[in-house]
């Protein structure tokens, strides 16, 4: 094997056009949107989620945007 043999290798490949490859596992353990929902389903069990259990419903959505039970922190 030397350099023609490698240029004959990449021409068959070049020949053979575009092929697709199978996805990587790591694709999925790292995907962006994968991880934001994560983050967003953190976020809303944090926001919605106290000592009583869990709000449901337009409550919990009013208790996330007030920052809580007691209100937003103002300072």
């Amino acid at each position: 094997p030397g350099p023609a043999a490698l240029a004959d290798a990449l021409r068959r490949q070049l020949a053979a056009g575009p092929r697709r490859y199978p996805v990587p596992d790591a694709v999925e353990r790292y995907d962006v949107a994968r991880g934001v929902r994560r983050l967003m389903d953190l976020y809303d069990r944090a926001t919605t989620c106290g000592p009583d259990g869990c709000l449901r419903g337009p409550a919990a959505g009013m208790r996330a945007v007030r920052g809580g039970e007691r209100g937003a922190p103002t300072g």
